[in-house]
């Protein structure tokens, strides 16, 4: 037993390059696995841990500023474990040389308040009573407005100046992420500012504590859907209320979930991709390995080594590349862990997760690893373990050539130095392994171009959403105003014409659940909205009580194109007919004509803010608007878009990770491949050096070879990445709005170009190996011909 484990420890030996190779491959398929799970992981869990750590309401109630002290007890309902009142006022930052940032000043009470929604300091220091011109500001806001502890700030909230000093810059669960606009669902850094101060710097103007925000956290174990409706019925009445967030449904959380689970859509493409490669490396190895090692096999089956012995020690460099990888692949891990959660988190503003791996991750990783190994082995042992001795020592299986056909004729009539034609010969003589070779690299290279398609069909739809549309600028109103007060806005040079709409939050009761919707009300005849319909219609003139849903939000309420709902507004209820599913980025988002929408809130002809289409200079008619006041935010469309393509932009780090990754696979399986299919032909290698072929023209046979190979692959890949990526399309869709693929050259050309050029480099140990073979020793053993 000891001289057969000797052996085949020997013979892994001489192939040590190569068997590393394999390591390498099986090792970056575990990496990649359980690296871009648990950073997947790790980024939720910096989520529930900083709504944990911060007290993270379950449920938030917007209405009508009212007295503090004129808010109901919510202590009677047996399911509240605690509720806190307070301020949330908006306002407008003074920017040098910028627009006016919007703001909300959070009030906290620092002796009975902050206990929800915790402030977390994490530089300078927290507000205090005895500084009541003091705030803390939003670490995005700090981050990217450039500001710190000590710097002096200006505040504009209704219509009065606030002249505030930073003492602290903080982090709360509430904030995570900021959206550029309320009617757009991507993040933008520093979009919104967050000011934490005193309830006294507004109670001193105002001369009542006013508050407008109840927060409420459950007792464990009690559902948000079970007592918001408690809830409600007690504060309807009361109240004025305008909206209800709950905790599932904040920004931060909402954006990060539908956004992670988009890549946990797109993962197991590559995950896939990866192991198969894995296996075709393995199995090609292996194979080719045992086939050389057949008339020693025979040999030991004759010495009365009994089969099954034989296999097993045969899996001894198994076992050992199995170990290696898994070593390998944790390093591998932890740098795509750490590559992938620290852009993601970078492009979207989030907080870095701890750098760490997650154990159930590992061991289905390693558990892969084995699988891939075991597997790849399997074939060449069951056929190993069927030979006679006999058979083993003289047949030859798998060292045979394919017949060429009618291809001799061709290669005898095709042009060009003996060089080239010889490279041709060789991959026509083995077709079987020339096509594997070219199918497992394109299948690579495919994978990779996939995802920067996807990643500009993401992108492209997003913009296209709004692109579509005829408006040039959002324009938000502090208050609402009447809809004739548009003529007033059409009167500011630049601007072409003003719609109006307004916007409210509502619940819809369908025959399978009950959703909050964020509803737009539009003048059904403007066509200034015009989102991708995907069943039914979008609005038209005429319509009355036509309703536009949002698909993921009708299928989840079990909601049917021509059905009657009952949109429930805090206590007013209206009927409403659907007649379309819009695609969305925006959970939630339907559409209605204005007057509905007026109907329900009782506002007579009054308007929340206008799609302002343009005609003169976006920045300076802004500016013009902006001295007209009662304006919150005025956004453009040119800003939304480059927002959008600023988080894309960002996030091509993370899809450059997966083309390395992919890149240096395909050069591992072609270093593997083409060194066992050149070095099999090493004989004959070696007779035309001794037939007097120079080593330039041996190079560039194998050179030629190569790059043929890799040429193929590389037209192969782009139907591949094509369909690959169509694929990953539609299963975003289902997961999020409908994405249209859209593919421009340099999705292909990113990835096809690198690999193509860097594919000759595979075949370099294997044409040194063939240079140093020494002539006369080879003629001595008859190792040519």
């Amino acid at each position: 037993m000891k001289l057969l484990v000797t052996h085949v420890v020997r013979a892994g030996w001489r192939i040590r390059y190569r068997l590393a190779a394999v390591a390498l491959v099986v090792a970056a398929g575990f990496g990649i696995y359980a690296g871009v799970y648990s950073a997947i992981d790790l980024l939720f869990d910096r989520r529930n841990q900083e709504f944990e750590e911060g007290h993270v309401a379950d449920l938030e109630v917007r209405f009508a500023p009212e007295d503090s002290q004129r808010i109901p007890d919510l202590g009677s309902l047996p399911g509240i474990a605690e509720s806190e009142s307070r301020l949330v006022f908006p306002g407008q930052m003074m920017l040098a040389d910028q627009p006016p940032l919007l703001t909300l000043m959070v009030t906290i009470d620092p002796v009975n308040g902050g206990h929800i929604n915790r402030l977390k300091i994490l530089e300078g220091e927290g507000i205090s009573r005895d500084k009541p011109d003091h705030v803390v500001i939003d670490r995005n806001m700090a981050a990217f407005h450039h500001l710190k502890p000590g710097d002096s700030i200006e505040l504009v909230m209704a219509d009065e100046s606030y002249h505030l000093k930073v003492c602290g810059i903080g982090l709360s669960p509430e904030f995570l992420l900021a959206p550029a606009n309320p009617r757009v669902f991507i993040p933008s850094k520093g979009s919104l500012g967050v000011v934490y101060g005193l309830p006294q710097l507004i109670q001193e103007r105002v001369g009542l504590p006013m508050v407008n925000s109840l927060l409420i956290r459950l007792k464990p174990g009690e559902s948000v859907e079970k007592w918001t409706d408690e809830i409600l019925s007690k504060l309807e009445g009361q109240l004025l209320l305008d909206q209800v967030i709950p905790s599932t449904e904040q920004f931060g959380s909402r954006f990060l979930e539908l956004s992670l689970n988009a890549f946990r859509v797109c993962l197991p493409a590559l995950v896939i991709v990866f192991d198969l490669t894995a296996f075709l490396v393995t199995f090609f190895l292996l194979f080719q390995w045992i086939v050389q090692e057949r008339r020693e096999i025979g040999n030991l089956m004759a010495f009365g080594y009994d089969r099954g012995v034989i296999g097993l020690a045969y899996l001894i460099p198994v076992a050992i590349l199995g170990i290696i990888g898994s070593v390998v692949g944790l390093a591998v891990a932890l740098a795509a862990s750490c590559l992938f959660s620290t852009n993601y988190a970078d492009s979207i503003g989030f907080p870095h997760p701890e750098l760490a791996l997650i154990p159930h991750h590992i061991l289905v990783g390693v558990g892969g690893v084995g699988v891939i190994l075991l597997a790849a082995v399997s074939w060449p042992l069951i056929w190993l373990l069927r030979l006679t001795p006999l058979e083993a020592v003289r047949e030859s299986m798998g060292q045979g050539t394919d017949r060429l056909g009618i291809l001799k004729q061709i290669l005898a009539w095709l042009p060009g130095r003996i060089w080239l034609r010889y490279a041709m010969r060789n991959l026509a003589r083995r077709k079987s392994i020339s096509a594997m070779t070219i199918l497992s690299v394109a299948a690579g290279l495919g994978v990779t171009i996939s995802f920067f398609i996807n990643l500009t069909s993401n992108a492209g739809t997003a913009v296209n959403m709004i692109r579509n549309d005829p408006w040039s600028a959002i324009l938000e109103l502090f208050a609402p105003v009447p809809i004739e007060d548009a003529r007033e806005f059409e009167a500011v040079d630049g601007v072409e014409k003003a719609v109006p709409f307004t916007k409210l939050s509502a619940r819809l009761a369908g025959p399978l659940s009950k959703e909050n919707i964020a509803i737009g009300g539009i003048p059904p005849e403007s066509g200034i909205r015009q989102p991708e319909i995907l069943a039914g219609r979008g609005l038209q003139a005429g319509d009355q009580e036509a309703l536009v849903l949002e698909r993921n939000l009708a299928e989840k309420c079990g909601v049917q194109i021509g059905q009657k709902v009952t949109i429930d507004s805090f206590g007013k209820k209206k009927e409403a007919t659907v007649v379309g599913f819009l695609s969305g980025a925006l959970p939630g988002e339907a559409y209605v004509p204005l007057s509905w929408a007026q109907d329900i809130q009782e506002s007579g002809d009054l308007c929340s803010g206008f799609f302002l289409i343009f005609k003169g200079d976006p920045e300076q008619t802004r500016k013009s608007l902006f001295e007209k006041g009662n304006i919150a935010q005025i956004t453009l469309k040119t800003e939304i878009v480059a927002k959008i393509l600023e988080t894309t932009g960002e996030k091509v780090g993370i899809i450059r990770l997966g083309a390395i990754f992919s890149v240096v696979i395909t050069l591992l399986f072609i270093f593997c491949s083409v060194s066992f299919t050149i070095l099999q032909r090493k004989q004959e290698y070696v007779m035309l050096r001794v037939l007097g072929m120079s080593d330039g023209s041996i190079v560039s046979t194998i050179i030629a070879e190569v790059l043929f190979l890799g040429l193929i692959a590389v037209l192969l890949a782009i139907p591949v990445g094509y369909q690959t990526a169509h694929f990953l399309n539609s299963r975003v869709s289902e997961a999020w709005f409908n994405v249209t693929l859209v593919a421009e050259i340099g999705d292909f050309l990113k990835t096809l170009i690198p690999g193509l050029l860097l594919m000759p480099i595979a075949a370099l140990g294997a044409i040194r190996q063939i240079l140093r073979e020494p002539l006369d020793r080879s003629l001595r053993e008859r190792q040519c011909g």
